[in-house]
């Protein structure tokens, strides 16, 4: 096995940090960075180099210090985040080769969009099981608003909208309204600061997540959670989970997950109604 030197950006988040610990105790050298210089990765015995990045924006001063860090410590490879892959997204085909994702630039960046992947689920001819358990969902863009589709659905309603589509400094937006006219109301604001974004209805149940890893089409490990404790309480990341199935769920995801032809590791999120066993993929 050849060691490679790896560079995993930043070191303050926990994927990243799981990024550290798995690579660094397989033995490669690790180059950690962050924009802060008190990232949780850095502290991580895995850690063999720690540095200080830029922000991501403006880009081209971002890539500039990226190119002197590629060749100072002779990278062989980028653990890339969103915020990575949205700076360098202008000179993609530079840095691809480093970087360990073997789909296609199309494919990649579907991946940080919600509004992409709601669009492809819901074309009724692609794969009729793919516009199942979807909740209520309208896509809008400067044409089109379409929230004429949730009036029959009960509120509350969120707001989506992917750092990718953002005209200005390219940050996700999730924002709760309890009718269709206070959406209404911000559509045209908000289709000032993003080309597009999906709005979509409240659906009750238990959060879960599916996770999969998948390699040249084949699903080599899976796992599944049901969250106990929410942040916030009412929907957001797992605080608390334990292991669980249900194999309709994870029926669903692999479906997605070979729909989207996605080669790596993935997760899709669900709610779960244990009164009826419905569910519907939430993200």
């Amino acid at each position: 096995m050849k060691f490679q030197t790896i560079l995993v950006v930043d070191a303050n988040v926990m994927g990243s940090l799981a990024c550290i610990r798995s690579l660094g105790r397989a033995g490669h050298r690790i180059i950690a960075t962050s924009e802060s210089s008190r990232a949780i990765g850095f502290y991580s015995r895995f850690t063999d180099v720690s540095l200080v990045q830029p922000t991501y924006s403006p880009a081209s001063s971002f890539v500039e210090w990226l190119d002197r860090l590629i060749e100072q410590y002779n990278i062989d490879c980028i653990i890339p985040t969103e915020g990575l892959l949205l700076a360098i997204r202008p000179w993609i085909t530079i840095y691809q080769r480093l970087i360990p994702i073997p789909q296609g630039q199309e494919e990649m960046y579907r991946a940080f969009s919600k509004f992409d992947l709601f669009s492809a689920f819901l074309v009724p001819y692609i794969n009729n099981r793919l516009n199942l358990h979807i909740p209520p969902t309208a896509l809008v863009t400067p044409s089109a608003t379409m929230l004429d589709t949730l009036k029959s659905h009960e509120g509350p309603y969120y707001l989506k909208a992917d750092a990718i589509y953002a005209k200005n400094e390219p940050s996700s937006l999730v924002s709760k309204f309890f009718t269709l006219a206070d959406i209404a109301s911000v559509v045209p604001e908000h289709l000032k600061q993003y080309s597009r974004f999906i709005v979509q209805s409240h659906v009750k149940g238990q959060g879960v997540g599916v996770f999969l890893l998948r390699w040249q089409g084949t699903v080599l490990a899976q796992f599944m959670h049901l969250r106990l404790h929410e942040v916030p309480w009412d929907g957001g990341v797992s605080s608390l989970r334990r292991s669980w199935w249900h194999e309709k769920i994870y029926q669903d995801a692999i479906a997605r997950v070979n729909f989207l032809n996605w080669n790596g590791v993935s997760m899709f999120e669900y709610r779960w109604d244990s009164s009826t066993d419905d569910f519907f993929s939430s993200n």
